[in-house]
């Protein structure tokens, strides 16, 4: 796996942070009442896990 560069990564994290707003409003949209909390909790794993990849995957 290929890891991005700190600078890199703030790049790509500040291009797809409307996406996320976007998600929520369409899972909303079709009746998902808890979809601020699925994203947030996604987001949370996501940071917990993202601890023990740092790096990128090790064999």
């Amino acid at each position: 796996f290929y890891v991005l560069p700190p600078a890199e990564k703030a790049k790509w994290v500040n291009k797809v942070q409307g996406i996320h707003e976007k998600w929520v409003k369409d899972m909303e949209g079709k009746g998902v009442k808890n979809a601020r909390e699925i994203h947030d909790e996604v987001l949370r794993l996501a940071k917990e896990y993202s601890k023990t990849t740092v790096g990128g995957y090790k064999e």
